[in-house]
This record gives structure tokens, C-alpha cells and sequence, in this order.
């Protein structure tokens, strides 16, 4: 499967995912796309602290869960609800968990 990094992410994650073909937006031409203008390719948001590799790969299993059930135009949340209601600046409204 072709697996795209959003620009914010580090690139360094997709060594996390050798089974699929991992590129980032920055590679593809994709830089600073507003969201939404990809779809409707499936998406698949990890629910996170930061976006420190740290944080990102205790979540690489149900990431790779996430991408056997993506659908295009879909998209599906993976982590832990408790982060986004405590996390300031998170974007996801609660209406869309």
C-alpha cells in the first residue's frame, strides 16, 4: 500500500512501516496542500501528544490495524481520546470522534 506522511510528521517515521511504500508530502510535490484538497484518499490521524517520533511509534500498530480497514474518503482516528480533549490547540471536534 502507498503510505503518505503529512509535512508535519518526521520523515524518519516511515522506517516504521517497511511493508508499504512510504512517502511524505514534501517528496510527493504535496507541500503546504490545505487540508482536505487530497481526498478522497483514505486517511488515517494519530491521536498523539506531539508529533515527536517518540510519541508516534507506540502507535505504529494500530496505525498498520488502521490502514488494512482505510477506506478512500474515510477517516479514521487512531490514540487516545483522553490526549485531544487535554492537548490546547487540538483540531478535532469532539462531534468528530
Amino acid at each position: 500500500m502507498r503510505v503518505l506522511l503529512d509535512e508535519c510528521l518526521p520523515r524518519k517515521l516511515k522506517f516504521a512501516f517497511p511493508e508499504h511504500e512510504v512517502r511524505s508530502a514534501q517528496q510527493e510535490g504535496w507541500g503546504g496542500l490545505r487540508n482536505g484538497a487530497l481526498l478522497p484518499i483514505a486517511i488515517v490521524a494519530m491521536v498523539v501528544p506531539s508529533n515527536r517520533l517518540g510519541d508516534l511509534l507506540p502507535m505504529v500498530g494500530q496505525v498498520r490495524a488502521a490502514l488494512i480497514r482505510a477506506k478512500p474518503g474515510a477517516v479514521t482516528r487512531v490514540g487516545d481520546i483522553a490526549v485531544r480533549e487535554h492537548v490546547p490547540g487540538y483540531r478535532f471536534s469532539r462531534s468528530a470522534a
